[in-house]
């Protein structure tokens, strides 16, 4: 688990060290209620070639600017 700030630094040193990196989303599901919201996928991450997949869960909760995304989840599958 991460907060935000660590996230987004982990994030942006991974990526500016990579050359060939791309996600492919599949069997998104959006659930909806009154207000939230909530997307799982499976996902396919390519980095330099070599796939890893993964689950991937978004909550989200509808506010007065538009949606707004309150949690972020995601896990590698075990190969």
């Amino acid at each position: 688990m991460r907060n935000l700030e660590e996230f987004l630094e982990r994030q942006k040193n991974y990526f500016e060290k990579r050359k060939s990196i791309r996600e492919r989303l599949q069997n998104v599901q959006i659930l909806e209620g009154k207000r939230i919201a909530r997307v799982t996928a499976d996902f396919i991450f390519i980095d330099e070639g070599v796939d890893h997949p993964g689950k991937l869960g978004l909550h989200l909760v509808e506010g007065q600017d538009g949606w707004k995304i309150v949690g972020v989840l995601f896990s590698y599958d075990n190969r």
